[in-house]
């Protein structure tokens, strides 16, 4: 299993853009907030909106998590987006 975490500085579009590439990626509906955790199989997401800032843990199989992320690349803002690396989970 591997997590990666992304931090976004949201624009004066707020989340829906985000949460709905979300929604289109994992087939259920995903919420603007404030929280929301979503599971697909093995993958996890967990989205928590706060003001200006929309968090977005990601927690499944490596080629999941790679998919999601790939299918988010083109809606997230062009900056203001810190990506914590993805990491191996367990032993």
């Amino acid at each position: 299993m591997y997590h990666v975490s992304l931090d976004v500085r949201l624009g004066a579009e707020g989340p829906s853009r985000i949460t709905r590439r979300l929604s289109e990626l994992l087939g259920e509906p995903v919420r603007d907030g404030p929280v929301g955790l979503y599971r697909r199989g093995e993958l996890v997401v967990l989205v928590v909106s706060r003001g200006e800032q929309l968090y977005i843990d990601i927690i499944g199989p490596e080629e999941e998590v790679n998919s999601v992320l790939a299918g988010l690349k083109d809606c997230l803002p062009l900056t203001g987006v810190y990506v914590r690396g993805m990491r191996r989970l367990g032993s």
